[in-house]
């Protein structure tokens, strides 16, 4: 599963930087895709959890302006 991180990080890159962009199309692997601005990225991970490990440094950076919410608070 650590194999996928460095692609995952590329894959959220290129949607926060076509957010960014304010572009309605933007190009993700090869395909024209029609951006919906109020699109999200929700990543769930549980290190302490039995085989599961912690976020590596570049997904960390790419998400490092992201809010936490609680669901107890929802």
């Amino acid at each position: 599963m650590v194999q996928l991180f460095p692609r995952a990080h590329l894959q959220i890159l290129c949607i926060i930087r076509a957010v960014q962009a304010k572009l309605e199309v933007f190009e993700f692997e090869g395909t024209q895709l029609i951006l919906n601005p109020m699109c999200y990225v929700c990543i769930t991970m549980n290190p302490g959890y039995a085989g599961r490990s912690e976020l590596p440094d570049n997904l960390k950076v790419c998400l490092a302006s992201s809010t936490v919410l609680l669901l107890d608070t929802l």
